[in-house]
């Protein structure tokens, strides 16, 4: 099957012809930096300053590199706010994965607000998929595309910097330096591991990582590239110093002899992710920059021009994702309205038929009993008797009331955030639990249910069962909803 990044790449082949000119852009170590590159070579090379990642700071960066480069760049996104991961998905197309994808990014990437995703297969078989996804907001990209506008030029990709590889003959590790912490990236052919370094404990983090790493690959002579993010410059030496010192370790000495044995003791790659994020805040901050020397200067673009010159190869770019399938508002509507009144009337015939047997059994026990007393006692007795059981008629019916009024409640939810190709058989309520079975056209179709049922509903839905049918799309399913109030 032809993978979507395919096509991506060979659309941008085709406008972009192997040797053509291109100009690349990217922010780092607070400065915007161009390179103009044709077969090969770079025809023109400049930076300016950027103290931070606004539209204005970039419209006047773009601005004091006009008429250098083409009007039409590359971007390499690479400031704090880009997320990315690697994920296993069950068997399923490629539509149902994009769909998948954009309904989960929250569990992904523990954000609550929707990306510009883009995604590259690592992996494709029976068992199901492998993706490297990377993610960005919406508004950032918005920023740069209408910077570059202003300044008279037009981003025609945005390319993640964690999307750009170096060609080696072996891939090397890359370590993606961001104030204090950073990003340290292991690559294979259908594997990819990540994990956040800080300034406090770095050697420590990365010598365990290595260690967790060799048990499976071999690591030993690979080159540890250094990228700095955008932001400050005060940090860069720190991580070029780790990347290199690594660097040599890596050629020189066997990891048995330089990693220490024993339990793999870095955090959960979950937890550093939050912590990466909500580390940075260059982006909202103005940037401590230092006097650029030459040196300085000449450093920097000694490590960026080979990341630009790579840039075009990548196989993920934010601008070229596919939107996601819009369901027809009207048949949701009609089916959604079919469904609720279907449970409606199935929970009230379920009440009434227990009324009716709780009066049938107390009848025939009411008559048991008053066979055996007298007259005078049977009119008293049958008096009280029908007197209690008002009583506690009134009362049931009271809390089937208030019962029937939050199950009305609920189930008018349920009708609102059942989606098309969603069919409900049953629904059984527990203490404080509820299970709902039905059949799903899809298991895409499924997990969007279970969504939309946690946010209309309040509380947690998990996906307790699902069975796929043989040689069809469609799932049968049961949802376990715990808590909360529609």
């Amino acid at each position: 099957m032809r993978l979507w990044t395919e096509g991506i790449v060979s659309r941008v082949k085709a406008f972009l012809p192997a040797g053509g000119r291109k100009t690349v852009v990217m922010a780092a170590a607070g400065r915007l930096w161009l390179a103009e590159m044709e077969k090969g070579k770079y025809l023109t090379k400049k930076s300016a300053a950027l103290p931070k990642i606004t539209e204005e700071s970039l419209a006047e960066a773009f601005s004091s590199l006009s008429g250098i480069g083409e009007r039409e760049i590359i971007l390499i996104y690479n400031s704090s706010d880009l997320h990315m991961a690697c994920r296993t998905f069950p068997a399923m197309t490629e539509e149902e994965l994009a769909e998948t994808m954009y309904w989960e990014q929250d569990r992904i990437f523990g954000v609550r607000e929707d990306l510009r995703l883009s995604w590259k297969a690592l992996s494709e078989d029976a068992a199901g998929w492998t993706v490297s996804l990377a993610g960005v907001r919406e508004d950032s990209v918005a920023c740069w595309q209408s910077a570059a506008e202003k300044a008279g030029r037009k981003i025609t990709r945005c390319i993640p910097v964690t999307a750009v590889e170096l060609l080696r003959e072996r891939r090397p590790l890359y370590l993606y330096g961001k104030g204090k912490s950073a990003l340290f990236l292991f690559r294979e052919e259908h594997v990819q591991e990540s994990r956040i370094l800080n300034t406090a404990d770095a050697d420590k983090k990365l010598q365990v990582f290595l260690r967790h790493l060799s048990k499976s690959y071999e690591i030993e002579g690979r080159d540890i590239v250094f990228i700095p993010l955008s932001g400050g410059v005060k940090e860069i030496p720190f991580w070029k110093d780790l990347a290199e010192r690594w660097r040599e370790k890596l050629k020189t000495l066997s990891l048995s002899d330089e990693i220490e044995s024993g339990p793999d003791d870095f955090t959960d790659p979950a937890d550093e992710r939050e912590a990466f994020s909500e580390e940075s805040g260059e982006e909202d901050h103005l940037v401590k920059t230092f006097a650029y020397g030459e040196e300085m200067e000449e450093g920097l673009w000694t490590i960026l021009l080979p990341v630009m010159e790579a840039a075009d190869g990548a196989e993920m770019d934010f601008l070229a994702g596919k939107k996601r399938k819009v369901l027809p508002a009207g048949e949701v509507n009609w089916l959604r309205a079919n469904q609720g009144m279907s449970a409606l009337f199935a929970a009230a015939g379920i009440l009434c038929f227990i009324l009716l047997g709780y009066t049938f059994l107390e009848e025939r026990e009411a008559e048991a009993k008053l066979a055996g007393l007298s007259a005078v006692r049977i009119e008293m007795d049958a008096e009280r008797k029908e007197q209690e059981k008002e009583n506690q008629l009134l009362s049931e019916l009271k809390s089937l009331e208030e019962n029937d009024l939050r199950w009305e409640q609920k189930l008018v939810a349920l009708s609102e955030c059942t989606p098309q190709g969603i069919v409900l058989s049953e629904i059984n309520a527990g203490e404080g639990t509820v299970h709902i079975t039905g059949t799903a056209d899809s298991p895409v179709t499924a997990m969007r249910f279970q969504k939309e049922l946690e946010k209309a509903w309040g509380g947690k839905t998990y996906i307790e069962k699902q069975k796929r049918e043989p040689n069809l799309k469609m799932a049968a399913f049961t949802l376990l909803w715990k808590g909360g109030q529609p």
